[in-house]
């Protein structure tokens, strides 16, 4: 599942690396208990969730899910609306507006043609690149990785548990824009601590 949704996110060149990270992690995990799954599910998720972030492209492609699409229109029907998409870009906010724009349903085209732009994402092509949470965002998964790495490094059954913390700390990862910002911060802060927590135990 996760897998699926990570290459319509992105490629299979994401998915490819994805399971790559998660081979490595079981083998880690295995050469210290072959009957836990624990670290590598953390790792699955939080790699996942980091990755496949939610920008302009993955929205798009969002708003044209058929079974989305469904329920929506069966709810204006009800409503006696009209079926309109409410956007707040990023690029917007920062220009100053502080309220959605509507879209109207029969912009869909619109709406497919930047979901296909995901190929764009991070390029020098990409005009969504230069805001400060995209920046943030793509910077995420190689530090969640780095530190992935050291915990693996400092792998044993004694600090099994702190591992898997770390691994978890994507959760810490929430909202939009300022406050997504805000706790990639707690987020930077918790594996800091982590892996200090780590250094001592190793030190003993």
């Amino acid at each position: 599942m996760l897998a699926a949704e990570l290459e319509a996110w992105g490629d299979h060149k994401d998915v490819a690396e994805w399971f790559g990270v998660l081979d490595r992690v079981r083998r880690a995990e295995w050469s210290i208990d072959t009957t836990s799954d624990r670290l590598v599910d953390a790792v699955a998720d939080g790699l996942f969730k980091l990755m496949a972030y939610k920008d302009e492209y993955e929205v798009a492609r969002l708003m044209l899910d058929d079974e989305a699409m469904a329920d929506a229109r069966e709810l204006a029907q009800e409503a006696g609306g009209s079926l309109a998409y409410k956007l707040h870009p990023p690029m917007l906010r920062a220009m100053g507006m502080d309220s959605k724009i509507s879209i109207p349903a029969r912009a869909q085209g619109a709406i497919g043609a930047l979901a296909k732009g995901k190929k764009l994402r991070g390029t020098l092509l990409d005009p969504f690149r230069w805001a400060e949470v995209r920046k943030v965002e793509r910077k995420l998964p190689g530090e969640y990785l780095a530190a992935v790495d050291k915990g693996l490094a400092a792998l044993n059954r004694d600090n099994f548990d702190t591992v898997v913390e770390l691994a978890e700390t994507p959760d810490i990862v929430r909202g939009y824009e300022d406050i997504k910002l805000a706790n990639v911060e707690r987020f930077r802060t918790r594996i800091s601590e982590l892996l200090a927590q780590l250094r001592q135990g190793s030190e003993v």
